[in-house]
């Protein structure tokens, strides 16, 4: 999916168009619009991301003066690696001055997972996507959230995995969510993504592989939790 996401600033707003996921040696296209909430100048953007992915991080020169309520459209574009898969977040660092300060610098990040499409067809996931979703979900306290928002999405925006209607029912009943009124609707499942709310009050997910378990409850109980609105990363 292209994400769209919006960052604000005492100086700057920032709106960017990321994809969330792409197939290896593919591009990731990164549009950003720059709006000034005060006069200033744009120095440079550099690029930080997962290096197993990509290649050497990058800075971009801008120079660029904006003055108050002025906007301005970057497009950056990444090529990602030949048949190497990976995942992470994007750090991108702006620096500006304004009139009365010289060096400042803001970061935001975007999340982007580099994987083969694939198509979950047999009974239960395989070992190997079986770790694609471990490994994505524990990587960041907001990946558990989104996955438990709407997992047959997360799979698809995230893990770049179709998963067919008789599997997900399958799945649906493994991860016990059938009864807990999901997945939830597209704008929440937005909102979770961007981390502008988080999942029914849950501090964080973490999946652990079935065999490694020595005991589990049957079932997680819902009831008297409440959505919050507190953003987590």
């Amino acid at each position: 999916m292209i994400l769209t996401s919006s960052f604000n600033y005492t100086d700057l707003s920032i709106q960017t168009e990321t994809p969330t996921v792409v197939e290896p040696g593919s591009d990731v296209d990164i549009n950003l619009t720059i709006t000034a909430l005060r006069t200033c100048e744009i120095n440079h953007i550099t690029l930080e991301f997962p290096d197993a992915v990509f290649s050497e991080n990058l800075q971009i020169e801008i120079a660029q003066n904006l003055v108050e309520g002025q906007s301005f459209e970057k497009h950056l574009r990444l090529t990602t690696k030949e048949e190497l898969e990976g995942f992470g977040e994007i750090h991108i660092n702006l620096a500006y001055n304004t009139p009365d300060a010289p060096t400042n610098t803001i970061s935001f990040a975007n999340w982007v997972s580099v994987f083969t499409r694939q198509l979950a067809d047999g009974a239960t996931l395989s070992d190997p996507l079986r770790k694609r979703l471990v490994d994505v979900v524990n990587t960041r306290v907001r990946n558990g959230h989104i996955f438990l928002a709407d997992f047959v999405s997360f799979f698809n925006d995230f893990l770049n995995v179709e998963i067919p209607d008789r599997i997900a029912n399958i799945l649906s009943g493994e991860f016990a969510l059938q009864d807990e009124g999901l997945p939830v609707d597209h704008e929440k499942y937005l909102l979770i993504i961007k981390g502008e709310t988080t999942f029914y009050g849950i501090e964080r997910l973490e999946l652990i592989y079935e065999e490694h378990c020595n005991e589990s409850d049957d079932k997680f109980d819902m009831s008297g939790a409440a959505e919050v609105t507190n953003p987590i990363n």
